[in-house]
């Protein structure tokens, strides 16, 4: 959960699923309480096993279908089974939890603003933006981000780069003017890593989500 007024501060890391659980509130008071933060300042993240994350998917998956097909009488038990799996993960979770209080947020959170002016910086430009030593720089990126801050930054600019080829496009399209409008210089090397990231060249992304023309054609896109 993240409150509306804190940055988003993850980026993916190859290709994934996301899956939202809304926890009724009462639960909040009761048997969930322990997985809360202790104040409004302080966040939690925690990182389950992948194994255990893709079992409550999976479960979640077949829940929806099974509504869809008309089951609305297990509603009830659909939802008690789901919220028993979610417990039982954060439950073997809670161990390997981070806390984030409020001044690291906001020294994460000039780090961003300083990578959204400049998505390249050096780690020293970032550090004194963030009013910080490159020691504390580097031990604050791998304790939010699991990662060094250089490493973070090719990363945010992958998933920036990927996000703007996936947009709606109605006209012709040219990759190099978006790859140059984050950063990109290397297009070769740059799209080596994007392939890597994400098991698809930028072309196949957009290829993906070209918008079709009421002929039934796609809209043309270039790549110089």
């Amino acid at each position: 959960m993240i409150p509306p007024a804190s940055h988003f501060t993850f980026a993916c890391t190859g290709p994934m699923q996301w899956i939202l659980f809304s926890v009724p509130v009462e639960l909040t008071n009761g048997g969930f309480k322990k997985y809360l933060a202790p104040t409004e300042t302080i966040k939690i993240l925690m990182a389950p096993p992948v194994a255990e994350l893709v079992k409550l998917v999976d479960a979640a998956s077949a829940a929806r279908k099974v509504i869809e097909l008309g089951g609305l009488e297990r509603l009830q038990a659909i939802e008690t089974s789901l919220l028993g799996l979610l417990d039982s993960i954060l439950s073997d979770s809670v161990a390997n939890r981070r806390y984030f209080d409020k001044r690291n947020e906001e020294t994460i959170s000039k780090i961003l603003e300083c990578l959204r002016r400049d998505s390249q910086s050096h780690v020293l430009t970032l550090a004194r933006a963030a009013g910080v030593s490159e020691r504390t720089l580097h031990r604050l990126c791998w304790k939010y981000f699991q990662m060094g801050p250089k490493r973070y930054s090719k990363i945010r600019q992958l998933n920036l780069v990927r996000r703007a080829i996936r947009q709606s496009h109605s006209t012709p399209v040219n990759i190099t003017d978006i790859l140059s409008e984050h950063g990109v210089t290397e297009f070769g090397r740059f799209a080596i890593e994007y392939k890597a990231l994400f098991n698809e060249s930028p072309t196949e992304t957009l290829q993906k989500y070209l918008v079709p023309r009421s002929n039934g054609s796609h809209s043309s896109y270039r790549e110089a």
